[in-house]
């Protein structure tokens, strides 16, 4: 029976990597299909689940030199609920005002505080 698994890539630098990973699941004759996505390290991985198992998956990938995690449903990030604004921000805002009014000026061509006459 065909079962779909996502498992977490630790250890990727390049999407060399992921393709690595990815064409030696590929290779296998158990494996589906198999997809590795270097920007989110993640692969997600179709096999017959009557001949190799989600663990041995995950030490196929780890024999290519990277670590391999099941990924589960409750292991997704959880979003903060509540935001708060640093005062980092509030300096670069400040930082920023002068150049902004200075950019309205030249787009109204009534204020341009880099003519010197």
């Amino acid at each position: 029976m065909q079962q779909k698994i996502r498992f977490q890539i630790e250890g990727m630098t390049c999407q060399a990597c992921a393709s690595r990973i990815e064409k030696v699941l590929n290779k296998k004759d158990f494996v589906e299909s198999a997809g590795v996505n270097f920007a989110s390290e993640e692969a997600q991985v179709t096999f017959d689940d009557s001949k190799i198992s989600a663990a041995d998956i995950a030490k196929i990938i780890e024999k290519t030199g990277y670590g391999a995690k099941e990924k589960t449903e409750d292991a997704l990030p959880q979003p903060e609920e509540t935001t708060h604004v640093s005062w980092r921000l509030w300096l670069l805002l400040a930082i920023n005002i002068p150049f902004l009014i200075g950019m309205v000026g030249m787009m109204l061509k009534g204020l341009n505080w880099t003519r010197h006459d």
